[in-house]
């Protein structure tokens, strides 16, 4: 019977062994997927701002943040619609906090002017929606669905 257990318990050490390999390689993959994200949205706030070396490397930063945070609330998009949304909008304010404190005034400038416009846009499609006498929750759910959007 010996030989038996033996098998049995090599069999399951491949199999975790294997599990173990599955994990790491999808964990590996995500990893690679986030920095590529996080290095291209770099490149785009390098381009728009014009970045110096330092803020790259702290823009970089945080958009890992932000890309690790996207992929950890993944799960919610189907499971938790409303708290997915509620959640894009908390990970995108908190980008821009971080982004602000690290940019000269001149680039303040620039994410003003751009949250500006967005407010900007965001009203005269709440105002499309009330002229349609739209509900509050059909507007609540219409301000979630902006926030998504940006994503």
């Amino acid at each position: 019977m010996a030989p038996i257990q033996t098998n049995a318990m090599l069999r399951k050490n491949i199999l975790l062994a294997l599990a173990v390999c599955a994990c790491s390689l999808t964990a590996t993959a995500q990893i690679s997927s986030v920095k590529e994200a996080a290095q291209k949205a770099t490149e785009e706030f390098t381009s728009l701002y014009n970045l110096s070396g330092s803020q790259i490397t702290q823009m970089l930063v945080i958009q890992e943040r932000r890309f690790n945070n996207l992929a950890e609330i993944e799960p919610l998009k189907t499971s938790d619609e409303l708290l997915y949304r509620q959640k894009l909008r908390t990970i995108r304010m908190g980008m821009e906090a971080s982004m602000e404190r690290m940019l000269t005034p001149e680039q303040r400038l620039i994410l003003n002017e751009q949250r500006a416009e967005r407010r900007r846009q965001d009203a005269a499609r709440l105002k499309e929606l009330q002229a349609g006498a739209a509900s509050k929750q059909e507007l609540m759910n219409f301000m979630l669905e902006l926030e998504a959007e940006r994503y």
